[in-house]
């Protein structure tokens, strides 16, 4: 994987703690967050993503926005019990948040999400692009907080 220099502090830091995880036999995380700090830190990357790309920082403000789609799928995942331990299992949320709503747009959003999360590593979009994917995260953040609402 080709990484964007200014982002493998970030990347060095990320390895390190899953390999700490994995190997020194910690439980995952996620077991210990529940729907209101997951909403919470959603609110908080986007937030953080905006600056990041005020300041120009696309890696940033990329990843920042990733963070958001996937904080608020999983705070939508552990309101109903769900796993959401990992990307494949926030994309089977996905599917099945998207039977249950009808709303195929869901997915649609999140996979654009997904190119975020691809972008911290590539850093092959451009500003304008980041932009317009983060002006659709907020929204996907948004909807998702409104099947958070009716539950």
């Amino acid at each position: 994987v080709r990484l964007a220099l200014h982002c493998l502090p970030l990347c060095s830091l990320v390895v390190s703690i899953i390999t700490n995880s994995v190997f020194l036999g910690q439980a995952p995380r996620w077991r210990e967050m529940n729907q209101t700090s997951y909403t919470d830190r959603s609110r908080t990357y986007l937030s953080q993503a905006s600056e990041e790309l005020a300041k120009g920082d696309l890696c940033q403000a990329s990843e920042k926005g990733w963070g958001a789609a996937a904080e608020i799928v999983k705070a939508v995942a552990a309101a109903r019990g769900w796993e959401h331990g990992g990307h494949r299992e926030l994309f089977q949320v996905l599917s099945r948040l998207v039977s249950e709503t009808n709303d195929p747009e869901l997915r649609h959003m999140f996979i654009m999400a997904g190119q975020l999360h691809t972008n911290f590593y590539e850093g092959w979009l451009d500003h304008a692009t980041v932009e317009d994917i983060l002006s659709q995260v907020t929204r996907f953040v948004e909807k998702m907080e409104g099947l958070l609402a009716a539950s």
